[in-house]
């Protein structure tokens, strides 16, 4: 012991002792002698229960709260004298301003003794079964005639309601046979072996209770008032298996509250049979299955749709409970189809028997208990990795955070599986309070090999432990847990290896363990850019990469070396630059992390999937957007699959994430302006890639924002930037939004969410030229990429955006790297746009949100007529035929607006409240034979000043484009006042 210390704890003595870095300390309670360990910080354990005891420390300790109600592991251990008891399930939260190795939130199970390096990895719980290990230097220390083997858990987050309502569709059945035809049950059930059906859900259609009447006065549903999901691909799989009762057709969509009429969920055509070894396919015919009962979402709760299958339901099987048989309000369609040689006859689907539905809170804690785990060599020999119960918490383990539940040190070779026992103590928590968790088919967990364990290297597994599929909501049993544990990974690595990636990515490593397929050290011996079509059949620059392997941690590899290809690269003078996906050079050293996607290997995670080791530097050209005060427009497709936000709230943060980078934020000769909506879902692609007069034309094309859930390997990451660039001027940008298994928000409410504007800020950047370092890069390769900033973790370029985390303003480092990139601001400069600013203030009060120009229009009464159209159309395709000078009358304008405020000086409020009593008395005094005239002309008028700002705000003063923009507002709201005065006559 290096130090004593007393402190007073409710009028007692506690005796502190301090060991090394570490802190234990006890107080005598109820005959029971309670130590805590914990390391230099403030912390505080809780247990959020009614009883609780309060220890108030002094020096590095705060407080503690726990709860006498906890269930103990017991004396575990001796350590320097000092007798500790170990409580589980307590909640610790610590500090961020003390030590390197913990991170707020974080939980150590007491007894175990982790390293540094293992809670930079992101292990947050740990078992009291694990023996601690040695560490020199940062690197675990493994005998060349050992191997480390180590088992992790970790969960998929599960999203909670917000200010909307969950919803979950569940299938409660006993036999997988219920879904094929009756006269092959036999067939079925006679083959040994595991049992499963694979089904995949399209899209799902939920109909809001808005019923509309037909011809004949009868209120009828309309399924056009139905609002569409499309899952994502992990979502859309839907597995049913022996020894399973409980499947989730839908899971975790969000809705508005409110009530609903129907849930229908379509599924793909092709559907697969596992019978053993062997696979069948099928087609199914009636594509779709619905919940026809009404049923409504509240916010902040989870709504569950309740279904079985209706052969279960008619035999009286249905969970060995006898049930009325009649289904005479079923109308049930036998789709049979053709046998085959060793085939199945299937029916059309699961034909299902409403249930009803059910409400209930979220859960706030899943706790799960294992009594054992084991790994089992292919010899039959065996080693223990822990043969100590442990309790951990299931919904801590999100953001890249894991568990680690068997450690132990084993001889080298080929392990064919590891067994885990469940124990019987789970509990689930929500805010009704605590209710246990009934385990519902096997409590012992097997996982099929092979694992290869190597000499002088650790091998870390990841489990899945997915509480989405395996925590169910039943009617009758409340909470059950029918365990869907998948091995997620498997990865065999030197000591260096795995100090270099956890000093590189931290705790995102685990997620990055969980996506890859392949993993490997290797060194690119050549690159070769090529133009090729894309996933949607568009031309872009790819460069192909020459990689040889000098190890593999994942994976099998048939060659020593193999050919990638990533987007981006040089052609013909052009140049593409994807941010937010790797970059390759020749001779360059690094551990890559790959998968297929759509057919294709791609990195995983975009540029975190390729953490650099050493080699060459990157040399690609400067670059800035042209002009002395460029202006780069956008529009926006506000669709984003899969999410409950509105295409306003959408448009809302995409505008606010621009106006971070404006230049009156900024203060520099650079802006970002909305230029509209757009319909697109894919990156522009360029038919000629050189950088003639001819091909730079092509890119007139609108820069572009927009979401795709397609799986798309030229965009892995969370967001990708398309940067296309000619010698030192950028073209055009496109901001590729990956809605693929992520979720979004616009105020993230916990950990599992995007933060929808963080997201857009960071992008931006890169759209306007910034870039920042990539995992594992050392200075000299970091500052040759040109423009870097992003080094602090309160930056808007730092490489990593955590879900929860909101940042969403730049730090004195990006506007320094702004401004040497695109200039100061004067303060003359500043003064005169200060006053064009208030224009757009007082124009968007007036116009009312959502301030939508006329063809964007949503509201039925201010879309745009027939008649508008026409004199619309007929407008602009006269001006095409006359080829009139639109830049020479911007100017025009430009000069004319320029020369009044000169001459008649005036306050920008004072004009634009003058410019609106104006157009309110135009309106009232426009006649009514001209009021639908009006109308049409101010169409016009909107189109042709947003033309103006689209094609020539580089030549346009900055507050006459402010001005310009404020007018269109104003314009806008004018033939909205004129169309309710239409209205009233």
């Amino acid at each position: 012991m290096k130090t004593r210390n007393n402190v007073k704890v409710l009028g007692r003595t506690l005796n502190l002792k301090y060991h090394d870095s570490r802190i234990f300390f006890k107080f005598k309670t109820n005959d029971l002698t309670i130590s805590f360990y914990s390391y230099n910080r403030f912390c505080e354990v809780s247990r959020m229960r009614k009883t609780k005891y309060l220890f108030k420390g002094s020096g590095h300790i705060s407080k503690f709260l726990f709860d006498r109600s906890v269930h103990w592991i017991g004396f575990l251990k001796f350590l320097d004298k000092l007798f500790v008891l170990f409580i589980v399930l307590v909640q610790l939260t610590c500090s961020r301003d003390s030590h390197d190795g913990l991170s707020s939130n974080e939980f150590l199970l007491a007894g175990s003794d982790i390293s540094n390096t293992d809670r930079k990895a992101g292990i947050i719980q740990a078992s009291p079964g694990i023996s601690p290990i040695q560490e020199s230097d940062g690197l675990i220390e493994i005998k060349e005639n050992e191997s480390l083997f180590r088992l992790k858990v970790q969960d998929d987050p599960i999203p909670q309601p917000g200010s909307n309502g969950l919803l979950h569709f569940l299938l409660e059945y006993d036999n997988p046979s219920a879904i094929l035809h009756e006269g092959h049950v036999n067939q079925f059930n006679s083959v040994s072996g595991e049992r499963t059906i694979r089904l995949y859900v399209s899209k799902i259609e939920i109909t809001p209770a808005k019923p509309t009447k037909n011809r004949k006065g009868r209120w009828r549903r309309k399924d056009k008032d139905a609002i569409v999901f499309i899952p994502n691909t992990k979502d859309s799989l839907i597995t049913v298996k022996d020894g399973r009762h409980y499947i989730p057709l839908v899971r975790n969509v969000s809705l508005p509250s409110g009530k609903y009429t129907r849930c229908k969920v379509y599924f793909q055509k092709k559907g697969e049979v596992i019978l053993g070894d062997t696979i069948f396919s099928f087609n199914l015919k009636e594509q779709s299955v619905d919940f026809d009962q009404p049923f409504e979402t509240n916010a902040g709760k989870i709504t569950t749709l309740h279904s079985v299958p209706v052969r279960e339901w008619d035999n009286g099987l249905h969970r060995g409970e006898t049930r009325n048989p009649s289904n005479a309000t079923i109308v049930t369609r036998w789709n049979h189809f053709p046998r085959k040689p060793g085939g199945f006859i299937f029916h059309s689907f699961f034909h299902l028997k409403d249930m009803g539905s059910t409400i209930h809170t979220p859960a706030n804690k899943i706790w799960i208990e294992m009594e054992s785990i084991s790994a089992i060599r292919t010899d039959g020999g065996f080693t223990v990795l822990n043969d100590v119960k442990t309790i951990f918490e299931l919904l801590s383990l999100r953001a890249g955070a894991v568990a680690l539940m068997g450690q132990n040190v084993a001889p080298p070779g080929t392990y064919s599986h590891f067994e885990i026992k469940l124990g019987t103590r789970h509990s689930i928590e929500t805010e009704a309070g605590s209710d246990p968790l009934a385990i519902e088919s096997r409590n012992s967990l097997r996982f099929e090999g092979p694992f290869e364990l190597r000499g002088g290297r650790l091998t870390e597994v990841i489990l899945d432990f997915d509480p989405n599929r395996s925590v169910f909501y039943t009617k009758d049993r409340k909470f059950v847990l029918d365990p869907t544990v998948e091995t997620s990974s498997a990865m065999s690595m030197t000591p260096t290896q795995h100090n270099r990636l956890v000093n590189a990515l931290g705790p995102r490593l685990n997620s990055l363990l969980a996506d890859a397929e392949f993993i490997l050290q290797g060194r690119v011996s050549n690159t070769t850019a090529i133009v090729a079509d894309n996933l949607y059949g568009g031309n872009m620059i790819y460069s192909n990469v020459d990689i040889s392997i000098q190890d593999r941690l994942r994976g099998k590899f048939q060659e020593p070396s193999f050919t990638i290809r990533n987007i981006g690269g040089y052609s013909n003078g052009r140049y593409l630059k994807v941010a937010g996906m790797p970059e390759f050079t020749g001779g360059e050293e690094f551990i890559l992390f790959l998968k297929e996607y759509s057919g294709r290997l791609g990195v995983v995670q975009g540029e975190l999937g390729k953490v650099n080791l050493s080699g060459s530097i990157l040399n690609p050209p400067p670059g800035k957007w042209a002009g002395m005060f460029p202006r780069i427009y956008f529009r926006i497709n506000p669709q984003i699959p899969s999410t409950s936000m509105t295409t306003d709230d959408v448009m809302k943060a995409i505008t606010n994430a621009s106006g971070v980078w404006s230049f009156q934020t900024m203060q520099s000769h650079f802006d970002f302006a909305k230029g509209g909506g757009s319909p697109e879902t894919k990156p522009f692609a360029p038919n000629l890639q050189s950088c003639t007069a001819d091909a730079k034309a092509e890119f007139d094309e609108a820069n572009r924002i927009f979401a795709t859930a397609a799986e798309d390997p030229d965009c892995t990451g969370l967001v990708c930037t398309f940067l296309w660039q000619c010698d030192d001027e950028y073209l055009h940008f496109d901001i590729q939004l990956n809605a693929n298994a992520k979720s979004f928000s616009l105020y993230p409410a916990n950990s599992t969410e995007y933060d929808l504007q963080s997201v857009f800020s960071h992008a931006l950047g890169h759209a306007a030229g910034l870039n920042h370092c990539s995992p594992g890069d050392t200075e000299s390769q970091c500052q040759s990429r040109g423009n870097v900033q992003g080094q602090a973790s309160d930056s808007l370029l730092f490489p990593f955006l955590d879900p929860g985390t909101v940042r969403r303003s730049t730090n004195s480092d990006d506007r320094i790297a702004f401004r040497n990139l695109y200039g100061f601001l004067t303060n003359v400069e500043i003064n005169r746009l200060e006053k064009a600013k208030e224009f757009s203030g007082i124009a968007e009060a007036y116009c009312a949100t959502p301030c939508l120009v006329p063809w964007e229009e949503t509201n039925p009464k201010y879309i745009m007529t027939n008649q508008e159209l026409s004199v619309f159309n007929e407008h602009f395709d006269s001006l095409e035929e006359m080829q009139f000078d639109a830049v020479r009358g911007s100017y025009i304008k430009n000069m004319q607006y320029r020369e009044a405020m000169t001459l008649n000086p005036e306050t920008a409020e004072g004009y634009m409240k003058r410019t609106i009593q104006e157009a309110n008395a135009k309106v009232n005094g426009t006649s009514g034979e001209l009021v639908a005239p009006s109308r049409n002309v101010l169409s016009i008028q909107i189109q042709n000043r947003l033309n103006m700002l689209e094609e020539d705000a580089e030549f346009l003063d900055p507050e006459f484009v402010e001005f310009t923009k404020a007018e269109i507002k104003v314009l806008i709201q004018l033939r909205k006042k004129y169309i309710d005065r239409l209205a009233g006559q």
